[in-house]
């Protein structure tokens, strides 16, 4: 029973509900009044957006992961790896890489002026041919972007992985987007506004999207989750399954070897993966690694397309569980805090 709820039928236009829109797939969700002036509305740019949205000075403060990019299935639902199409690209280090995948653009930042050794449609099928998901999240090398110019009117933009030895940089007045951090990074393509919205969106603070809190697709994959940890893995299967169709990806256990589901544990890496594929920049994949006990082997130090560092991350082990608050300590003198605080 879905109680009056069902999935919305085009994943895309979930997250692009706006003036009024509303989804019979959204449970509790934030609703914005309007995304102009009036000020009711979500602060979603300032962290997910590009600098190519609607005049942002900062930006990219959150960006999509290398790791959940690289998670994402081919179209057959076979895992996805580099060395396929670009061979030694796992292993073969940051130069290798920049070799199959940059270009030369001019100074002025207006054109790709040579495409050195990058085969760019080769780049783009890398990710077009891939879980529809990951290009409906992401913004991905070689593809395009509508975004504005200095005077917030529709401009179209392309992500390109430059060389900046051989021309210019990216800049997102002209015809480019610019990481502000100056990574290599990819950007967040979900939740980021196009253009203007036809004039009804005027200032990047103010994303007028309905945001979920929680969605059926959340929970058809909790009840998956349940479903299998209570041994009915046939049950999740076909939970996971109404997921998978909606974005026309096949189902598990429908047939080729690389779908097939043996037991409750490859299940449950299913799910696992499954939550990251189609929950992307919701705010859940935190909370889900760490239920799962899996946090700390999940962070490791951010890198790039290239494998470059970005940044470096660390791990407490006190995050594992809250704290006990000071008042129930005091309440109950037999309890011990938990670890580290």
């Amino acid at each position: 029973e879905n109680y009056g709820y069902s999935l919305h039928p085009d994943y895309n236009e979930l997250f692009r509900l706006y003036n009024g829109s509303h989804s019979p797939e959204m449970i509790f969700s934030i609703q914005s009044i309007d995304g102009n002036t009036a000020g009711y509305a979500l602060d979603i740019v300032s962290y997910f957006g590009n600098k190519s949205t609607m005049r942002l000075i900062a930006g990219n403060a959150i960006v999509p992961s290398t790791t959940l990019v690289d998670m994402y299935e081919n179209l057959d639902g076979s895992p996805f790896d580099w060395d396929d199409l670009f061979p030694g690209f796992n292993n073969g280090g940051s130069d290798l890489r920049k070799s199959y995948m940059r270009v030369a653009i001019d100074q002025a930042s207006t054109m790709v002026t040579n495409t050195l050794d990058c085969d760019t449609s080769k780049v783009m099928d890398a990710y077009r041919l891939r879980d529809p998901r990951l290009c409906l999240n992401v913004i991905t090398p070689y593809s395009h972007y509508l975004g504005t110019d200095a005077g917030s009117n529709p401009m179209d933009k392309q992500f390109v992985l430059a060389d900046p030895s051989k021309g210019g940089a990216p800049m997102e007045a002209m015809a480019f987007i610019r990481n502000s951090e100056g990574w290599n990074s990819y950007f967040w393509r979900k939740w980021i506004p196009t253009g203007n919205l036809d004039g009804y969106w005027g200032e990047y603070n103010r994303t007028p999207y309905e945001f979920p809190l929680l969605r059926l697709g959340d929970v058809l994959l909790m009840l998956a989750e349940a479903y299998n940890e209570s041994g009915a893995t046939d049950k999740a299967i076909v939970e996971v399954n109404k997921v998978r169709a909606r974005v026309g990806m096949p189902g598990l256990d429908s047939g080729p070897a690389w779908l097939a589901v043996g037991s409750k544990e490859e299940m449950a890496e299913r799910i696992r993966r499954e939550r990251a594929f189609e929950l992307a920049g919701e705010g859940q994949r935190y909370w889900d690694l760490r239920r799962w006990g899996l946090l700390e082997e999940s962070v490791k130090d951010a890198t790039d397309i290239f494998g470059d560092l970005m940044y470096t991350r660390s791990y407490q082990p006190r995050h594992e569980l809250w704290p006990i608050p000071l008042v129930e300590m005091e309440r109950n003198l037999n309890l011990t805090q938990n670890p580290g605080w």
